[in-house]
């Protein structure tokens, strides 16, 4: 005789393996750039750039067979940054990266430096990976109107 139970449904939950953006304010790059790079040895070699201060270094994941990484390094500063990716264009032959730096955020009287970063997984591409910096919204800030008597 057949059973009356009703099969069970699983219901899976969808999980990222790990998250699709790393910030950090220590990394190892003291110099500002911008990479972009395709495959695990050279996502590996980012991954220490960012986190390689880092005592132990966090386990590096496993990129992706359908990812590519971008890194964008602002280099020794006295001001901490917070750099993300504002929009990511499609174009012939390239892929334009816009990104800005807010980097008004933190300023330390006291002599510290930091080295921020961000890593980002997006979309594996064949195209060449071209970064343009938008200027940070201090940069891009009216100058306020003066003020006095207006003429008639």
């Amino acid at each position: 005789m057949g059973s009356s139970r009703r099969p069970r449904r699983v219901i899976k939950k969808l999980r990222s393996a790990f998250p699709a953006e790393w910030h950090s304010d220590k990394s190892n790059q003291a110099e500002p750039g911008q990479y972009a790079v395709k495959n695990q040895r050279d996502w590996e070699k980012l991954w220490k750039a960012a986190f390689g201060h880092m005592e132990p270094l966090p386990k590096i994941p496993k990129l992706p067979a359908d990812k590519m990484a971008i890194a964008i390094f602002a280099g020794k500063t006295d001001k901490r940054a917070r750099i993300s990716v504002s929009a990511i264009n499609e174009g012939p032959g390239k892929t334009i990266v816009h990104w800005q730096s807010n980097d008004n955020v933190q300023k330390n009287d006291d002599g510290k430096t930091f080295q921020s970063c961000l890593l980002k997984l997006i979309d594996k591409t064949a195209n060449k990976v071209v970064f343009t910096e938008k200027a940070s919204i201090e940069q891009t800030a009216a100058p306020a109107a003066p003020k006095g008597p207006r003429a008639a």
